[in-house]
């Protein structure tokens, strides 16, 4: 399992906190997936409330427009109803509600870990609540969305790595990201440097993104980063 179990985050909202709390539900699209959003309107929230709302929902990152039409411009192409035509071919991994893949117009996967009966046990105990997974998220572990699909890029959000002897946190299912490396030409992560600088993939060369237009669940939104790397596996040409 997790070497090291999720943080817990015991929050007491207050009612006028209780009334945004409500509001923002309405992020939730019917299939699961998170709406996209202007970054704008999600940090307009007190920083408190974001995040409670985010820990009750399973929510790590935001699909706001910003990111959106940044990620857009790497991997290429037109999204047409839902769909891109044109571009890279690029899936999203660990995509948990799909919301920013829906946005994209590209598959999302994910590996579903978290809907196992143990581990929302785990995430219950902590106070948190499990990803709700999307109803048009496919139910793949990353390098079989990779062997399936042959992706040029990978997208991903908040990804765990997979643990092995010596690393300081990770997780048995986690991805093994130098592996999916290796497979692709681009491999781009949302994240944070709380979370994620300790991944051995950021011992490989890499470019970090900074914007104040990332919006995570973060308590440290300074932190929040988009790194990209360039792989060896794929068509480069595709």
């Amino acid at each position: 399992m997790r070497r090291k179990p999720p943080r817990p985050r015991v929050f007491v909202p207050t009612p006028a906190e209780l009334a945004m709390l409500d509001e923002l539900d309405v992020l939730i699209e019917m299939s699961g997936a998170v709406r996209c959003v202007d970054a704008e309107s999600l940090q307009a929230l007190p920083p408190r409330v974001l995040q409670m709302w985010a820990v009750q929902n399973g929510i790590y990152a935001f699909p706001t427009t910003q990111l959106v039409t940044f990620l857009g411009l790497l991997i290429g192409g037109e999204v047409v109803n839902g769909a891109r035509l044109g571009g890279n071919r690029t899936i999203e991994i660990g995509a948990g509600n799909g919301g920013l893949a829906k946005a994209l117009g590209i598959p999302a996967t994910d590996s579903m870990i978290q809907a196992d009966p143990t581990m929302r046990s785990v995430y219950g105990a902590f106070r948190q609540a499990p990803v709700g997974y999307g109803s048009h998220v496919m139910p793949l572990e990353a390098l079989a969305a990779v062997e399936m699909f042959q992706p040029h890029t990978v997208v991903a959000s908040y990804v765990t790595q997979k643990w092995l002897p010596g690393d300081t946190e990770g997780f048995t299912y986690g991805v093994d990201e130098v592996a999916l490396l290796r497979r692709v030409r681009r491999y781009i992560l949302i994240g944070s440097d709380s979370v994620h600088s300790h991944k051995r993939i950021m011992a490989l060369p890499h470019r970090t993104i900074r914007a104040p237009w990332l919006v995570t669940r973060t308590e440290h939104p300074r932190d929040n980063a988009i790194w990209i790397w360039e792989g060896s596996g794929a068509d480069a040409t595709d």
